[in-house]
């Protein structure tokens, strides 16, 4: 599991919780939050992703929810360790990227 909390600040606009990047990643724990913030952070991550960089989840569950709203764009990967879930988002090959509703008014 990672531990991202050395690596740079960033502020992101409508994110709920402390973002930190490196050249790789862009990372978040949304592990003390209530839904929706969970949901809403991913999509403010995965909307705010460089060329080529991957986004860390770290939460307090398998965001089911969230998983079919983005599974079309990127590749997800995830792992429980201590009761904390880890999730890594690639965007996969050849799928241009999209803005997601980071209100998450679409989500049902």
């Amino acid at each position: 599991m990672f531990d991202f909390k050395s690596w740079k600040e960033v502020s992101l606009k409508n994110a709920t919780v402390k973002f930190y990047e490196n050249d790789e990643y862009l990372a978040f724990d949304s592990s003390a939050c209530m839904p929706p913030e969970p949901m809403i952070n991913a999509r403010v991550g995965l909307n705010n992703l460089k060329a080529n960089q991957k986004l860390i989840m770290h939460n307090h569950r398998n965001p089911l929810g969230l998983l079919p709203s983005v599974s079309a764009y990127f590749d997800i990967q995830s792992t429980e360790e201590n009761g904390i879930f880890e999730l890594i988002f690639t965007q996969k090959e050849g799928v241009e990227k999209i803005n997601f509703d980071e209100s998450c008014k679409d989500h049902k």
